[in-house]
């Protein structure tokens, strides 16, 4: 398995501390673990996307679920809050621990439901995902809500989330570094904002959803994604454990200050 993902420390940075973002250790005491994404994305122009994909992994191996779901290029690294990271090192070869054989498992019929509007999660079969894995992948690339109640369907489970979703009202002083935003209404929700030059990443920041925060040192032709955040751990009988996450996001140019 390939990993290129990169941390590299910056400058402390005057109202946001730095760190170097840590790959965490996941205890794989389980053989199953799952994973449900649901996220979308306002780009600079009218366009957006959205999509919601569900993963259920069960293998043999001493490799973690942590691991596993990097190579597929699903966790998400954050630094603490009220600090930022950026590119520069590598993350440990998770194909090294030990040799896996991975099943993506199916877990029968999933949903997403928001604003009386059913998406279903089709399950497709794929044969052999990359040469460890095979098995089923939930998805659906439906239009999404910006914000709502969303209800999630799992076999015979059914998990309701209230999520604040895309950011509004984003402005960004360039010369003080000021960013606000209309903050969000759960305690359980957090703002991630990604630097961008071109499509590189150039630092990373985890602010509370308070509606303020400082962003310094940003270059003027950089583009600044603005995510909210919302993550949770559920328990779908017969399936074991799941992370859900909502990441939804708003793209602005440096120059829109």
């Amino acid at each position: 398995m390939r990993f290129n993902l990169l941390f590299l420390a910056l400058p402390l940075l005057a109202g946001c501390s730095e760190t170097v973002l840590e790959p965490t250790t996941v205890d794989a005491a389980t053989s199953t673990r799952g994973q449900i994404l649901v996220t979308r994305t306002d780009g600079l122009t009218s366009d957006t996307r959205a999509e919601t994909v569900a993963r259920f992994l069960r293998h043999s191996g001493d490799a973690s679920h942590e691991a596993l779901f990097r190579s597929f290029g699903t966790v998400l690294e954050l630094p603490e809050l009220d600090t930022c990271a950026s590119p520069a090192r590598s993350l440990e070869n998770a194909g090294d621990e030990s040799p896996i054989t991975v099943e993506l498992e199916h877990v029968g019929q999933a949903s997403l439901e928001v604003d009386g509007q059913v998406h279903v999660l089709e399950p497709r079969r794929i044969p052999e995902l990359v040469e460890w894995a095979s098995g089923t992948v939930y998805s659906a690339d439906d239009a999404l809500p910006p914000s709502g109640t969303f209800v999630l369907r799992v076999g015979s489970a059914t998990f309701p989330f209230e999520f604040s979703g895309a950011p509004t009202g984003v402005r960004f002083d360039g010369e003080t570094g000021e960013l606000a935003w209309d903050a969000g209404t759960s305690s359980w929700e957090t703002i991630f904002v990604d630097v961008l030059d071109g499509k590189h990443l150039v630092r990373r920041c985890h602010f509370v959803d308070d509606g303020n925060a400082s962003l310094m040192f940003v270059a003027d032709d950089a583009t600044i994604v603005m995510h909210r955040l919302l993550r949770d751990e559920v328990t779908i009988p017969q399936s074991g454990s799941a992370e859900v996450r909502f990441d939804f996001s708003h793209t602005l140019a440096r120059a829109s200050r």
